[in-house]
């Protein structure tokens, strides 16, 4: 009878819709019903996402930095969580975790069929980092301060290497929606800083394809009351308005009415009123404006509909409630709560602890 009280009390705590959303997403992962939902296929093109750019360069702020951090990728040396330096030949491996140098095997099969654990591999966590492409946009700000072709090229080998060994809805990289938003909001970011201005097929599909992921468990997101909802909501908004006279009206209309609804309802929803974030953590804090600051940033860009008064409102008021956190003199702030080593955008390397660089972005 206690066991019953506290499945009683459990549930109610964390929300009885809550809960069966996420007995709906398990139900909807069991392999052989997810292998039916989200088809596994190849990516049909296999053309560079981008383009050389056919204007004059123009000189951007801190292009030295970014050119000495791509130096460094090139030479073999990508950031892990934006402070572990590993190190690899011509190209990161998709599916090794280097922190105990193990790799998964059986990563041709279904997103459905593996864990986020596991005796051998670990955190699959350490597996998704390179494919969150955090890369991407040093190379893309280095090859805009230099047109160095070398730059660009790494980006398109390194993306076309990806979509061979990770066909759409295949292995680990797709397992998570906050990771498929992550990966396209920085390859969006990457597309823009290089303003090729040709969209072709390939950039196109693999736009769609994570969109697509994405939308199918956005359910899920909404469930774990955290920043994957932020996270994918961004994404469904600003890669769906980017698709926009690409793809038919209907379908880029739905990714941004979805992104528009889990923006408006989790900014409501897990930014309290005194600005404190549902997960009551300074770097998921940071990770969040982040999102919610890049967002805005395009909304103005695009001369979108401002978003609803009480989502601004609240965004204040998580600012300001960053502000307080940190020391103004080392940017440095309390670790309260959890802390995964996110620091979204950071391009050009900044000290990982330097929560000063998105007060001064919001």
């Amino acid at each position: 009878m206690s066991k019953i009280v506290v499945l009683v009390k459990t549930i109610n705590r964390l929300g009885v819709l809550n809960v069966i959303y996420v007995v709906f997403y398990k139900f909807l992962t069991i392999p052989l019903i997810g292998r039916f939902l989200y088809r596994q296929r190849k990516f049909e093109y296999n053309q560079n996402l981008f383009n050389p750019i056919n204007y004059q360069i123009k000189p951007i702020e801190n292009s030295k930095k970014y050119v000495e951090c791509a130096d460094k990728i090139i030479a073999g040396e990508i950031r892990y969580y934006s402070y572990h330096k590993v190190f690899f030949d011509s190209k990161p491996n998709w599916f090794l975790n280097p922190f105990n140098n193990q790799i998964i095997k059986n990563n041709n099969i279904h997103w459905t069929r593996i864990n986020d654990f596991n005796s051998r591999i670990g955190d699959v966590k350490n597996i998704w980092e390179a494919s969150r492409f955090n890369w991407i946009g040093t190379l893309a700000f280095a090859y805009l301060s230099t047109k160095d072709n070398k730059y660009l090229s790494i980006i398109n080998h390194w993306v076309n290497d990806w979509k061979i060994n990770n066909p759409i809805n295949t292995g680990p990289n797709w397992k998570c929606g906050q990771e498929a938003s992550i990966r396209l909001i920085n390859v969006f970011l990457a597309d823009d800083i290089i303003n090729s201005k040709q969209m072709n097929s390939s950039l196109i599909e693999f736009y769609v394809a994570h969109l697509d992921r994405i939308l199918s468990t956005t359910f899920y997101a909404r469930a774990q009351n955290n920043n994957h909802v932020i996270s994918e909501g961004v994404a469904l908004y600003i890669i769906g308005y980017r698709l926009k006279g690409r793809i038919k009206r209907k379908k880029y209309k739905r990714y941004m009415r979805k992104g528009l609804s889990l923006i408006e309802v989790s900014v409501e929803k897990l930014i309290m009123q005194d600005g404190t974030f549902s997960q009551y953590s300074v770097t998921y804090h940071r990770m969040m404006l982040d999102l919610l600051t890049l967002l805005e940033i395009y909304r103005q860009k695009w001369e979108l509909h401002d978003f609803s008064k009480k989502f601004y409102k609240k965004v204040k008021n998580a600012i300001l409630w960053y502000h307080e956190m940190i020391d103004p003199n080392s940017g440095d702030a309390p670790n309260i709560g959890a802390n995964d080593g996110t620091y979204l955008f950071n391009f050009d390397n900044k000290y990982y602890r330097d929560f000063g660089p998105t007060l001064n972005f919001s």
